[in-house]
């Protein structure tokens, strides 16, 4: 198995946060333009509101002792005016109703406790009032960040009405805010949820080809395209299928014609190998050498042969739970005569297991992979069986410290007919990858390891503690 570069992000994240992104910005813009057009409808219905009670109250008002309303006086004219703004308070619901001068000292007021007015910031707006108009002043915060609003009515040139309305209406506006931040809150999650549902009906349909496509790759045509696929990706699905159908096709002509030829090559053969035999017996000393020879190249011709034959027939596995450790020391005994000869440290670090495997497979390609670790190793080389679990999987590796491998033949190390050795048929590790998939395993070679680690990978399901 390769090793996967860091990846991006993979589709359904991007599909995601493209789609959840783009709709909080959204929701975010609609929220605040839907909050300012509704507080600023609001506040507009606000002032026309203060307005009239401004010019009613204002128009309402007694002329004829307005002369004689003074600062600080607790005449009768006073406690007259007082009483009229009190009970026009009480009538339309507000708390403070004032009379003030054009030098903006209070002269009445419905509410004694208000305190100081800070009329002055208004004297713009004051200064352009004619005498009958009223008119308000922008909304603000208080020192207590509560929302309130001036209304203004000019009784006569130096006589004005003010009124005041406080946060009992106005802080509405901040509640109207919290509301359309949650919603834009609860839109997010709602975008979140279903941008997550609508990336799943895509990619989970993509990952499904994508792992039939791998299987392709690999000369794995024995698995139909998913058929749970829908919509657009059903043309995509039905042209994979085809393909697979054609693959296989033209795959098992080819393999019914190799194989012919070979039975065609081997069949010359075993007469070759009779009469060199006979040559060999009844001629003389440089006569036999010759025809040893040819006896010699016919073995290798016939051993190839028949490796291409083994690799190219169906191979029906029949699964049982073989102990690996047996296996293993069983492998190591067909293997003692190279082992001694070239003084190998052979070291098995293994957790004994069953494994649900066909027993003659397994037996194969742990003979294929150490095998070929042997004739790596130099005299006094070390060898490493190993066997334990790993990320949900029971992992089976035969690691050396022989002369490794490089890095540019590594896509080409499971090709049938590649090999690096002289003498080598390249079907060795093919032929162990296809028992591997045939039995529902996986075999790769290991990345960036010290010593040279290939590794068989068994689904965990299929592996058993003894």
């Amino acid at each position: 198995m390769k090793l996967r570069k860091a990846e991006k992000l993979s589709l359904k994240s991007r599909i995601i946060i493209g789609f959840s992104s783009l709709t909080f910005v959204v929701v975010v813009i609609l929220s605040l333009i839907s909050y300012r057009m509704a507080r600023d409808g609001y506040a507009a219905q606000m002032k026309e509101q203060i307005r009239q009670i401004a010019v009613l109250i204002g128009t309402g008002v007694d002329p004829r002792f307005l002369p004689f309303l003074t600062t600080g006086n607790a005449d009768a004219s006073s406690a007259f005016y007082k009483t009229y703004l009190k009970q026009k308070a009480e009538e339309v619901g507000l708390n403070t109703i004032f009379l003030f001068d054009d030098t903006y000292r209070i002269l009445a007021t419905s509410d004694s406790s208000a305190g100081r007015l800070f009329l002055e910031l208004n004297r713009y707006e004051l200064e352009k009032l004619e005498p009958g108009q009223a008119t308000t002043s922008l909304l603000f915060k208080g020192h207590n960040q509560n929302w309130y609003l001036w209304g203004f009515y000019r009784i006569s040139a130096n006589r004005f009405l003010g009124l005041r309305e406080d946060a009992i209406r106005l802080s509405y506006l901040d509640e109207l805010l919290r509301y359309y931040l949650m919603i834009g809150l609860g839109g997010l999650l709602l975008t979140v949820i279903l941008a997550g549902w609508i990336a799943r009906q895509i990619s989970a349909p993509i990952k499904k080809l994508v792992d039939f496509s791998r299987h392709l790759g690999e000369g794995d045509f024995s698995e139909s395209a998913p058929r749970d696929i829908h919509g657009e990706l059903t043309v995509l699905r039905d042209t994979m299928e085809q393909m697979r159908l054609d693959l296989s096709a033209h795959h098992r002509d080819r393999e019914q014609l190799l194989a012919q030829i070979a039975h065609e090559i081997r069949n010359p053969l075993g007469g070759i190998e009779l009469l060199a035999g006979l040559i060999k017996e009844e001629s003389n000393e440089a006569t036999q050498s010759k025809a040893a020879t040819i006896l010699k190249e016919t073995a290798e011709l016939k051993k190839y042969i028949a490796s291409f034959l083994e690799l190219n027939k169906p191979l029906e596995p029949q699964p049982e739970y073989v102990s690996l450790v047996p296996l293993v020391a069983e492998v190591q005994n067909s293997l003692r005569e190279l082992i001694d000869k070239k003084d190998i440290l052979w070291e098995t670090e293994i957790l004994a297991v069953k494994i649900f495997f066909d027993r003659s497979h397994l037996r194969q390609i742990l003979l294929n992979l150490i095998k070929n670790a042997l004739e790596a190793l130099d005299r006094g080389g070390r060898l490493l069986v190993r066997g334990g679990f790993s990320s949900g999987s029971y992992l089976i590796r035969v690691s050396d410290n022989g002369c490794g491998v490089d890095n540019a033949i590594r896509p080409d190390l499971f090709k049938p007919f590649f090999t690096t050795k002289t003498n080598g048929s390249g079907l060795g590790l093919a032929f162990s990858k296809k028992l591997c998939t045939l039995n529902g395993a996986v075999i790769y070679l290991e990345p960036g390891e010290a010593m040279t680690t290939f590794t068989m990978e068994i689904p965990k399901n299929g592996v058993q503690n003894e």
